[in-house]
């Protein structure tokens, strides 16, 4: 066993390997595999054969950008899928806090530069202050 994983360590040296982006590719990959499939269950056409064709291309272009050894391009594709899925992430990030924080804490918005505050939920009217922009403004909880 201990041979095997040698010779794929140096057959994996210098090439991409494994990124979010492929990471995505593979659980697309398996979710549409899966959808393909339930369709298939009803519909026996060609439109099923042409999604088989397009998963099929979908897994042969995962694992190409594996095995690929131009690291720079491969690079800039994770970096631009990064950039697209950052926004989401925050967004889901922010949910997940202020439903784990709903109880002692409230989430409010600057009115100046709009930056997102976590402050405690004492009742009553407060005034807050932002560690961003360092303005004050009232906060009614």
């Amino acid at each position: 066993m201990g041979n095997f994983r040698n010779k794929f360590i140096r057959f994996m040296s210098g090439r991409y390997g494994v990124d979010e982006f492929g990471k995505f590719l593979v659980w697309a990959y398996i979710f549409l595999l899966i959808v393909i499939s339930v369709i298939d269950l009803f519909l026996n056409s060609i439109a099923v054969l042409i999604l088989r064709l397009l998963l099929t291309l979908l897994a042969v272009y995962a694992i190409w950008r594996m095995f690929s050894r131009s690291i720079y391009r491969r690079r800039n594709e994770n970096e631009k899928y990064k950039a697209i899925t950052a926004p989401l992430k925050s967004n889901l990030r922010l949910l997940k806090n202020r439903f784990r924080d709903r109880k002692t804490h409230v989430y409010r918005k600057c009115p100046y530069c709009k930056a997102v505050l976590r402050l405690k939920k004492i009742k009553g009217k407060h005034r807050a202050a932002c560690p961003r922009c360092g303005k004050s403004f009232d906060v009614k909880v």
